[in-house]
């Protein structure tokens, strides 16, 4: 596995946190985690965070781009199985953060996913 750049890591997520529109503390609640963490991993005092692909997922890249600035930097088009997988995988805790964060996004129906 190849060595990650912390500071490095921690400026791009920084970079498309902002570019999405997210604080720390939206991010961290998006993707259930602390806003400490959020801004542990900014300021590069994390090597290989826990949920880099829920991360990755929230600022619409890949955790290639986050972590190595490798792979494309927008990945938007998330198939739908991908994101059925991915909640069923989820806590119940992290299932109501995300049931949380789409009833505060503009634009978002309410539709439920089996």
């Amino acid at each position: 596995m190849k060595n990650v750049d912390p500071r490095a890591l921690g400026r791009r997520l920084c970079e498309r946190r902002l570019k999405r529109g997210h604080t720390q503390d939206s991010l961290a609640v998006a993707v259930g985690m602390k806003q400490q963490g959020v801004d542990n991993i900014e300021k590069g005092k994390v090597r290989r965070p826990r949920l880099i692909r829920e991360i990755a997922a929230e600022l619409g890249t890949s955790q290639e781009w986050l972590l190595w600035a490798d792979g494309p930097e927008d990945v938007d088009d998330l198939e739908i199985a991908e994101i059925v997988e991915l909640l069923r995988s989820a806590t119940p805790s992290r299932r109501r953060a995300v049931a949380r964060l789409l009833r505060h996004q503009p634009g978002t129906t309410r539709r439920r996913i089996a």
